[in-house]
C-alpha cells in the first residue's frame, strides 16, 4: 500500500509539517504532490484554516475548484490533515509486515 497514482493538493495552515515536509512524505510514498488542483488530482489534504473557513466562510480557491471538478464528476478525496496523517501511517504499518 502507498500513494502510487495519487496526485495529492494541500490547502491550508498545516499544523504537523510545512508544505515542503509534506511534500517530501508523499513522493516518498510514490505520490505526486501538487501545487494547485488539476483534473489529474486525486486527494485534497486541507489544513486547519481552510477547516475553519469551510465552517463560517468562502472556502480557499483550492476546495471551490475541488468542488467544481468532483460537480463534474471526478472523484477527488476530501481529508482533513489528521486524516491524511491516519492514512500515512496506515501506510508505514503495512509496509512493516
Amino acid at each position: 500500500m502507498d500513494l502510487i497514482n495519487h496526485y495529492i493538493v494541500f490547502t491550508g495552515t498545516l499544523t504537523n509539517f510545512t508544505r515542503q515536509q509534506a511534500h517530501a512524505l508523499v513522493y516518498s510514498l510514490n505520490g505526486k504532490p501538487q501545487n494547485t488542483v488539476t483534473t489529474q488530482t486525486t486527494m485534497l489534504v486541507i489544513g486547519v484554516r481552510s477547516v475553519n473557513l469551510l465552517e463560517t466562510d468562502t472556502p480557499s480557491k483550492k476546495i471551490q475548484k475541488a468542488d467544481i471538478l468532483t460537480a463534474s464528476g471526478q472523484h477527488i478525496q476530501y481529508l482533513s490533515e489528521s486524516q491524511f496523517l491516519e492514512l500515512i501511517f496506515d501506510i508505514f504499518l503495512s509496509k512493516q509486515h
